[in-house]
């Protein structure tokens, strides 16, 4: 009889604490588990300012919370101090601080749909609104971009010398295409909001002549070089006819420039 008594008891006990681990499990925990399914916040976000996009995973406006998967940075603001803006793109973060107005704009938003949302980074694993810019937005705006469409994106308006793999050459056009690895310097009136998300992309540099088509002639395929390139609206590279070598030699004047 006792036995039985204990049997029972044991299983009313688990039928009490099922509920609660499942159902009622709380709004604070799922939104961690959500904002950690990626893994370690990127090394390359810390210090990120700007406004981004993407899809709204779960929210809790008591809290002033939301979790969303980042898709898009759509710009990167002056105080930013993140080394590669666009180590975010596909992972998951909680945004932090949502207060006032703001809140009304979050309610009306639904898990699955598209927000615009400004934030920047302070410490730890999550990101904080910047107490502007939280709206909902299309589809469209709010999903991840092609990779060559992101790169030009991110290099509008750029002024500066991009480190990368001679991928191809034409002496007799001035051009060659090249993958990027790296950002070395960028200069006073460099607007790009973001050059790290062309990392990885081949891209064209148009307009070698005189003295740099020398240069290129030398250059073989699969060399690192550093070009000094200007984008200029369209989806290649302007040479500005200053810098055009392989990246492993120095140069003292490289160095010293504005």
């Amino acid at each position: 009889m006792m036995k039985s008594i204990t049997i029972i008891a044991a299983a009313l006990g688990l039928a009490a604490v099922e509920p609660n681990a499942i159902g009622d499990e709380p709004k604070r925990d799922r939104l961690e588990r959500a904002a950690d399914s990626d893994g370690q916040f990127p090394d390359g976000l810390r210090g990120f300012s700007g406004h981004v996009a993407g899809e709204l995973v779960s929210k809790d406006v008591e809290k002033g919370e939301l979790v969303m998967k980042l898709n898009r940075v759509v710009h990167v603001w002056k105080p930013n101090k993140a080394k590669e803006p666009h180590s975010g793109i596909g992972k998951t973060f909680r945004v932090d601080g949502i207060t006032g107005k703001f809140l009304d704009n979050l309610l009306v938003i639904k898990p699955g749909e598209f927000l615009k949302i400004e934030v920047n980074h302070v410490k730890g694993d999550d990101l904080t609104f910047l107490g502007e810019g939280l709206k909902k937005i299309p589809k469209e705006e709010g999903t991840l971009l092609a990779g060559e469409e992101a790169a030009w994106a991110g290099l509008k308006d750029f002024r500066g010398i991009l480190v990368g793999k001679l991928v191809s050459k034409d002496t007799e056009k001035g051009t060659l295409v090249f993958a990027m690895e790296k950002v070395t310097k960028t200069w006073k009136k460099n607007k790009a909001p973001d050059p790290t998300a062309a990392v990885g992309q081949e891209l064209l540099v148009t307009g070698i002549s005189g003295k740099w088509l020398d240069v290129l002639l030398l250059l073989e395929k699969e060399d690192r070089i550093e070009v000094e390139a200007f984008h200029n609206g369209k989806e290649h590279l302007d040479f500005v006819g200053e810098w055009l070598k392989k990246a492993e030699e120095e140069n003292e004047e490289k160095e010293n420039r504005e």
